[in-house]
């Protein structure tokens, strides 16, 4: 349900803004420009968007001083900029397409809005406790390793911007316009986010999800017969092969770290997930398929994920399958700033609106808690 405006709200929030932009109105002036606002958003946003107060005002006020409604080219756009004021409050109910990054790993705000380079702390340890035989032998200390990474923070911008004609024409047609810009400019930030999520950003050390030198990785095996293609959608490999390279990829995981970690997500080319949920095992009973068959294997509540980033994400420019634990011990994507809107600025007959973001890439504080598996 849209809230409305009151009056005296509408009022306070012109008030304020023009003295951002440095007017100072005397009462008489705000009260005139406060019913021509009223009457613009009527005219853009619908009636729904005032109270019936506010209707009143206005249609009272305009109707006594008729021969003052109409403003000249910089009153015009001081409304129109007071006007994207009011329509931020709007923009915050947008629903807007989230990055599938946000769904596959933990976001995260931890790195200062201010901050340039960012860092993070890998750790390992060695060491077992051994046996005491002699109480006054030396007792040997755990090594603790610990490798900084370092990383740049990137800032992204858009804007949107509009003029009185645009207006006018939004009007006419009964359209929002703004709330089709801001929503724009959202939906291009969560690309962006995607982006950097899943591969960072070229020219810089922001890595992302699916190319983190710090991840192990391995090939899928070659099939056994025909050309030893390794990839899964070849006319070599046979289904039992491709449930053979997922288990090997789960069991690294666990080998690797010793158990201490255990994979629970994968993401995936989607046309693989396709194979893996319909190729069958004849050679078992039931003929399950490979996914079945492999959920049955290793017990896991598997989330598994399809990413348009994994089809050529693998060095080689083959697809990738990455398997990772998720929670404590996964991946995190470092948002410093998520977009904000800065305050509207006149420039000549048109109102420009700049949209800033912080993004930082992906942090992997435990790499052996994922595995990569290439060439697929």
């Amino acid at each position: 349900m849209t809230m409305k405006r009151r009056y005296q709200h509408i009022r306070a929030i012109l008030a304020a803004g023009l003295e951002g932009y440095g007017y100072r109105l005397d009462s008489v002036s705000l009260d005139r420009l406060t019913a021509k606002y009223c009457a613009f958003s009527a005219a853009t946003f619908g009636t729904d968007r005032l109270d019936s107060e506010a209707l009143e005002f206005t249609a009272n006020y305009l109707a006594d001083k008729a021969e003052h409604t109409r403003l000249d080219a910089g009153e015009t756009l001081i409304v129109a900029a007071a006007g994207m004021l009011e329509s931020q409050l709007a923009n915050q109910q947008i629903l807007r397409p989230p990055a599938k990054a946000r769904t596959l790993m933990t976001v995260t705000h931890q790195v200062e809005r201010g901050a340039k380079e960012w860092s993070y702390k890998v750790y390992d340890h060695t060491g077992m406790a051994q046996l005491v035989e002699n109480y006054s032998d030396d007792i040997e200390s755990v090594a603790l390793f610990a490798t900084k990474v370092t990383g740049d923070v990137l800032t992204f911008a858009k804007s949107y911007d509009w003029t009185w004609e645009d207006m006018n024409a939004a009007a006419m047609t009964q359209t929002s316009l703004q709330n089709d810009l801001a929503a724009a400019v959202a939906e291009s930030f969560e690309r962006r986010l995607d982006h950097v999520g899943a591969l960072g950003h070229t020219g810089t050390d922001v890595t992302g999800l699916l190319n983190n030198a710090n991840i192990p990785d391995a090939n899928a095996a070659p099939a056994a017969a025909g050309g030893f293609a390794p990839e899964w959608d070849g006319a070599d490999k046979t289904p039992e092969e491709i449930l053979v390279d997922l288990l090997a990829t789960w069991s690294a995981v666990k080998t690797t770290s010793l158990d201490v970690h255990s994979a629970d997500t994968i993401v995936m080319p989607l046309s693989h997930m396709l194979l893996i949920t319909t190729l069958t095992l004849d050679s078992l009973d039931h003929a399950p398929t490979v996914l079945e068959q492999f959920k049955k294997l290793t017990g896991v509540n598997w989330k598994i994920e399809t990413w348009h980033f994994t089809e050529t994400a693998d060095p080689s420019g083959c697809g990738v399958l990455g398997m990772y634990q998720s929670g404590l011990y996964g991946p995190e994507l470092e948002v410093p700033v998520e977009p904000e809107d800065l305050p509207p600025q006149a420039k000549a007959l048109a109102v420009v609106v700049n949209t800033l973001a912080k993004m930082a890439g992906v942090r992997v504080r435990y790499p052996l808690a994922a595995q990569y598996l290439y060439n697929i």
